[in-house]
């Protein structure tokens, strides 16, 4: 088992802490999933209590040198970001992030409108409901998810 990006294994012993359930039962159910070949990869994607999620709508100003290459590159090697898109529409990016709290969320917002090429943008407090990251791939592969 592998967590996404090439980290390091996830052991049964922190699957157990995250699903709040016994070392032997998590192994078992991680088996169980990879033979009916549910689950090909088993990973903590993000940590599920405590966080502040947010996401940021970002504006750039296309004339500038640096745009889109320097917010890029600030955005990958922050471990606070699950992911950033280009998009279209009213914004340019968007960018998802998790923060120990408010404080730490806006002091991270304004630290990205000052990151070279960045015109304005927007942050709102966000929740997710739930996530399937594989589920849109698997249909449109024509697997089952």
């Amino acid at each position: 088992m592998t967590r996404l990006e090439g980290r390091a294994p996830l052991k049964a012993r922190e699957l157990a802490q995250i699903l709040g359930v016994s070392q032997s039962y998590a192994w078992h159910l991680t088996c169980a999933l990879r033979r009916r070949g549910v689950a090909k990869v088993v990973a903590a994607v993000r940590p599920l209590t405590g966080d502040v999620e947010v996401l940021a709508y970002l504006d750039g100003a296309w004339d500038h040198a640096e745009w889109p290459g320097a917010l890029e590159a600030k955005l990958r090697s922050d471990p606070c970001v699950a992911d950033a898109v280009q998009i279209t529409g009213r914004s340019d990016v968007r960018v998802r992030a998790f923060h120990a709290d408010a404080a730490a969320a806006d002091a991270w917002f304004r630290d990205l409108l000052a990151t070279p090429g960045v015109q304005d943008g927007r942050m709102q407090f966000t929740r997710t409901l739930f996530e399937r990251p594989c589920y849109a791939a698997a249909l449109l592969s024509g697997s089952k998810p």
